[in-house]
């Protein structure tokens, strides 16, 4: 493959989340360890390596299954190349030999085993989107489309490989780059031929550029956008994005500075019903990257990086408004801050509270170590309190123990 279409890949700092791809129902557990298991020493010969791999396998389906997890597991991608160090090479033997490659080197090498194994494949060439990806006129990524069974599918052995991590390449399988489904993957992979985005209605290379960026782990959660469907927004510095998510679904938010990540004061998640509501309030004008990460279960502990929007802020009103700090039972409980929302608040005022919260017996302002309870009307617990000087906090207690849970924490001045 070309020098100028093999330095693609998928560049993180931040987790990236796992997905299926169409094949999902699928069980690959045996011919995936048949894979892991062949010898080393099969790397000698493509032909002897490719008759290992497929030797048990069923079906074309699971021969494209082995070979694809063979390449992945076993080629590390070619950090030095990326970054202009040294030579890109992208003969399969080599590759193959050497156990590193860039993008064209994986599609390459797929390419040459899939014939080896009578199975009709091509090298796709064409954009792809990554972390702080810059998209130029030249194509900068290389993939695969394959044929089982008449069909053509879209893989992508690279991002199936791993990711690279502060400029080293760490091995970490993808399955959502095997098989994906090409509706999918749009949002981040755009052939130069526009046959082979697979879709009734191909977009342009505009229509592309504007969507948003989503990672694998935004499919494999079901989130849908609901307010914003292109990447790049215009803002005065307030901007409030919506999705909808499945019940169990959780998702947080980082605004990113340039290298910098603002504090999480300037940001602001609750959710009703399905739809998540995504606040943000930025220091100043400028260019920022709003970054959602979402998961399953309020068990799991690590958030899966989600999808990403460019916001160009120019005359800034939001005057460096800081939004209220949200405990981790405020999502455990899926309260909703009606009002205030702010952290901080007028000193010696009387503000109003409206918060939203199912399956609770009671909820207070703590100040100073004192209760002033809000009044309970079905879901709504409400009332006006006196704003001390300081932080103060309001708590839940969830039964008839004596028990409180910290809900959120605001501030007078």
């Amino acid at each position: 493959m070309r020098q100028n279409i093999c330095y693609a890949i998928i560049i993180i700092f931040f987790v990236v989340g796992i997905a299926p791809g169409l094949f999902a129902q699928n069980d690959f557990t045996k011919i995936d360890r048949h894979a892991d298991a062949a010898p080393q020493s099969l790397k000698n010969s493509i032909p002897a390596l490719v008759n290992y791999l497929t030797r048990p396998a069923k079906n074309d389906l699971e021969k494209v299954r082995s070979i694809f997890r063979w390449i992945t597991q076993n080629i590390n991608y070619d950090v030095e190349a990326f970054f202009d160090r040294r030579l890109i090479v992208d003969d399969p033997e080599r590759v193959i030999r050497s156990g590193r490659a860039v993008c064209g080197g994986y599609a390459e090498l797929f390419n040459r085993m899939c014939r080896e194994a009578g199975i009709k494949s091509k090298l796709i060439a064409g954009w792809s989107k990554g972390y702080g990806e810059r998209l130029t006129g030249r194509p900068n990524h290389a993939w695969n489309a394959v044929k089982i069974n008449y069909r053509w599918y879209l893989l992508d052995a690279t991002w199936g490989a791993g990711h690279i991590n502060s400029e080293k390449f760490t091995r970490q399988f993808n399955g959502h780059y095997f098989l994906t489904d090409p509706n999918q993957l749009i949002y981040d992979h755009l052939p130069e031929d526009e046959s082979w985005q697979l879709l009734k209605k191909p977009i342009t290379r505009k229509q592309f550029d504007n969507l948003v960026l989503m990672r694998p782990a935004f499919f494999k959660n079901g989130l849908k956008l609901k307010s914003h469907l292109n990447s790049k927004i215009s803002s005065n510095g307030n901007l409030l994005v919506e999705l909808e998510a499945p019940e169990n679904t959780f998702l947080s938010v980082k605004l990113v500075s340039g290298e910098n990540q603002l504090d999480d004061h300037h940001s602001f998640v609750q959710r009703k019903n399905s739809v998540y509501f995504v606040n943000a309030n930025f220091p100043g004008n400028g260019n920022y990257i709003m970054r959602l990460f979402t998961k399953i279960g309020r068990d799991t502990e690590q958030y899966n990086w989600a999808c990403d929007y460019q916001v160009t802020v120019t005359n800034n009103t939001s005057k460096n408004k800081l939004f209220v700090k949200q405990y981790g039972k405020f999502f455990d409980l899926n309260a909703f801050v009606h009002q205030p929302v702010n952290f901080v608040l007028s000193e010696g005022s009387k503000q109003n509270f409206k918060i939203e919260l199912k399956n609770a017996y009671e909820m207070v302002a703590v100040i100073n170590e004192e209760f002033f309870p809000l009044e309970k009307s079905g879901d709504i617990f409400e009332g006006s309190i006196l704003i001390p000087k300081g932080l103060f906090h309001m708590a839940v207690k969830t039964d008839t123990t004596n028990y409180y849970h910290w809900l959120l924490e605001y501030e007078g001045k």
